[in-house]
């Protein structure tokens, strides 16, 4: 930044240099043109010029007139002040031409000092704008100084022109003076003007890339949301603690270096999608950083690595669908790893550090890339089945961790949580092993292959989206004692044609039936007294069956009109008063006949 900043002040200066110069070139030809009337109305003594009769009176030969008339033309010049030729002399135009231009200059130098976000960098600017001045005012005083010896340039032509001039009548001196200058001139004052004309360009072209940055760069609050600031392509949040917290980048870089600080600022977390869907190739983040916000960098397909070794948080999505992630850097100090964190990713091999106490359901999951993760930390809760979708080949524990790896299946060390299943094979059949009470999150997820799958009577919980997107799954063993079926448990089971609820099942949660299309009968158990139909959304072929104690009946209207195919109800029961409230066609059944 500071090379920009210096280019920008040697442009100007050579800009100020180039544009005096050419003043001064302008000004000796106006000198030419002046009239007497106009040397007085300036205040500027002029020597009344003898004639010629009156010199050729005197004895004077063509050469002595021609050097007398030098000698004339230099006296005068040099009795001019820098006052009088860059001011008095001047017309009103060419005055307020000057001051325009002084002013645009005096602009350019002065917008980085205004815009400089520190002390120290307007106490550099202001060292280099007095030794800026000082050059200036050397070069120009000596510019003025040479300004003089402009004429003795032509005692060096040939004096026979001159003479010529002289012998044919009185004006031919000054003609052919004229000439000679604007002759000897023209060239120098083209090369000025491509000079002047590039400097200019130079100048401007620079102050866009280094002034314009920092006048965006500047901290601007919001003035639609308060508490929220923008600072070049950035806008953030001021945390409780002082700190800055990024919540978006409008930049469109491929490789970027997020800034460590807005002024006084430190940044210490990236918020929520800040960077959400940006052509990213590379992001070097700041050694503060230590979290990483949900959805953070979600979509960037085109991110191959990053370094989180100084990350501590790294929550839900954050890198979600980063298609071409292959390298990915965690490092001691890593507290958590959110839901699906680094889902849909090209990762390889990952090693968890030891720090890390909580990894969130499908944080490796859906990567077909993946062949190990290996973690370290002994103390290291799995909230769900971390590699839902991923099938890596190997998965490692240390000795002593709560959680074992077999060649099928991720179980807690005391084998009551199947936390994974790692079907490596294509095979249609699975049997959980004995003495799991919980099936976690995501354990079944995606499943291809599995057409059957035998749960043991010890499982008592079915947790969310265990089973969900197993297309194959036609039939699942429900053991006695289930209790809980968790939200979206066989949601997209498209295949799954039966499945018995246990009559000691309590809790049927959110969606967990639903998009099951070729379902055909579901009899929901007496022990459940709430039903929310929405859990069997878009199940074509679905007959209910729901027990005479249900006393409660939600989204009857909204799901069932055109969602199932019959509803079985007790005639007379709440369900039945429901759903000919909504419409929904029914059909009764004799309680003491059919058991529910």
């Amino acid at each position: 930044m500071l090379i920009g900043e210096l280019s920008t002040v040697l442009l100007e200066a050579i800009a100020m240099v180039c544009s005096a110069f050419r003043r001064i070139a302008e000004l000796f030809l106006l000198l030419m043109d002046r009239s007497e009337s106009e040397m007085e109305a300036a205040g500027i003594e002029w020597e009344p010029e003898p004639s010629m009769e009156a010199l050729k009176a005197e004895g004077m030969s063509p050469d002595e007139i021609g050097e007398y008339r030098l000698a004339r033309l230099r006296r005068l010049l040099e009795k001019l002040p820098p006052t009088h030729l860059f001011w008095r002399f001047l017309r009103r135009r060419e005055r307020l031409g000057m001051v325009l231009h002084l002013f645009v200059l005096a602009a350019l130098f002065s917008l980085p000092i205004c815009l400089a976000d520190d002390k120290s960098m307007m106490l550099l600017h202001a060292i280099v704008g007095l030794f800026l001045m000082i050059w200036l005012g050397g070069i120009i005083w000596g510019l003025y100084r040479a300004f003089s010896k402009m004429i003795d340039a032509a005692e060096a032509m040939s004096l026979k022109d001159l003479q010529e001039g002289v012998n044919d009548n009185e004006d031919g001196f000054a003609r052919n003076y004229e000439r000679y200058l604007t002759r000897n001139m023209t060239r120098k004052r083209r090369a000025r003007s491509l000079l002047i004309g590039l400097g200019t360009v130079a100048v401007v072209l620079t102050a866009m890339i280094v002034c314009i940055p920092r006048f965006v760069n500047r901290i601007v609050p919001s003035p639609s949301t308060p508490g929220v600031f923008s600072s070049g392509q950035y806008s953030f949040s001021v945390q409780e603690d002082g700190t800055a917290c990024i919540l978006s980048y409008v930049g469109s870089r491929r490789n970027v270096e997020v800034p460590g600080a807005f002024g006084e600022f430190t940044v210490t977390a990236i918020g929520e999608e800040a960077f959400k869907r940006k052509e990213l190739k590379t992001v070097i983040l700041p050694e503060t950083v230590a979290r990483i916000g949900k959805g953070a960098f979600r979509s960037c397909s085109k991110l191959e690595s990053v370094d989180l070794s100084h990350v501590t948080e790294i929550e839900a999505e954050a890198f979600e669908s980063c298609w071409n992630l292959e390298e990915v850097l965690l490092g001691e100090g890593l507290q958590r790893i959110g839901e699906s964190a680094f889902e849909k990713t090209r990762i390889i091999e990952v090693t968890v550090p030891a720090s890390v106490k909580r990894v969130g359901k499908s944080a490796f999951g859906n990567n077909y890339h993946l062949s190990k993760v290996t973690f370290l930390g002994s103390d290291t809760h799995l909230e769900g089945n971390p590699v839902a979708r991923a099938n890596p080949v190997s998965v490692v524990f240390p000795a002593g961790s709560g959680y074992v790896a077999t060649a099928n299946c991720i179980v807690s060390a005391d084998g009551k949580r199947f936390i994974a299943y790692l079907g490596r094979t294509k095979k249609t059949s699975y049997s959980v092993p004995d003495g799991v009470e919980d099936i976690a999150e995501a354990a079944f997820q995606s499943e291809d292959y599995l057409k059957n799958v035998h749960l043991p009577d010890s499982v008592v919980r079915i947790e969310a989206e265990a089973f969900m997107y197993c297309d194959a799954l036609e039939r699942v063993e429900l053991p006695k004692g289930l209790l809980e079926i968790g939200e979206r448990a066989f949601m997209y089971c498209s295949e799954l044609q039966k499945a018995d609820l246990p009559q000691g099942l309590l809790s049927l949660d959110e969606k967990c039936f639903s998009n099951c299309k070729s379902l055909t009968e579901l009899v929901i158990p007496a022990a459940i007294t709430s039903i929310d139909l929405s859990h069997f959304d878009r199940c074509e072929q679905l007959t209910i069956t729901l027990p005479p104690t249900v006393t409660d009946v939600k989204n009857a209207r909204s799901y069932l009109s055109k969602q199932v195919k019959l509803v079985r109800v007790v005639r007379g029961s709440y369900a039945d008063k429901a759903l000919r409230q909504a419409g929904i066609r029914m059909q009764y059944y004799d309680p003491s006949e059919t058991t529910p």
